[in-house]
């Protein structure tokens, strides 16, 4: 014989988990998204403002490539992030070469944007580690970002 009473509580927690699955999904599609490509510029403490691009994959993945040192010398930047709300947070990772082509450590770049409300803007700051090879740090360096998203043009 089928109890009624817990037949009843199972489909009760079936139907909460339902609508709490589909509010978050609603509150998702609201939430304008930083998945993209972005132009971004990052403005060093009392210091250069540097141009970077950064593109934010769907489930997690980040690449980045700046100007900061010139290309031979420093690795594209690959990191994850997430988001709560339009709070982003995110870590990223380059390997570092001298002049000569010989790896000298890493940078670690960890960064806090905030999506503006139409989803076409971020601003934030970050922190730029620089290590050795053996992992000890050699120098941190503040800075702010702006990220204008890159859409599509038509021709």
């Amino acid at each position: 014989m089928i109890n009624t009473k817990r037949l009843r509580l199972v489909a009760l927690f079936i139907g909460l988990l339902s609508i709490s699955t589909l509010a978050q999904t609603s509150e998702n599609h609201n939430s304008p998204s930083i998945e993209g490509s972005w132009s971004a510029s990052v403005t060093i403490d009392q210091g250069p403002t540097i141009l970077a691009l950064v593109t934010y994959g769907a489930g997690g993945g980040l690449t980045e490539s700046d100007i900061l040192f010139p290309p031979s010398q420093v690795s594209p930047g690959h990191g994850n992030w997430s988001a709560k709300r339009r709070t982003i947070s995110n870590t990223i990772v380059k390997l570092n070469f001298d002049p000569q082509g010989q790896f000298v450590g890493t940078i670690k770049v960890r960064e806090q944007v905030v999506l503006s409300h139409d989803g076409s803007e971020y601003t934030g700051r970050g922190k730029a580690e620089i290590f050795d090879p053996q992992g000890n740090l050699l120098v941190a360096i503040n800075y702010t970002t702006h990220g204008r998203r890159i859409g599509v043009q038509q021709l």
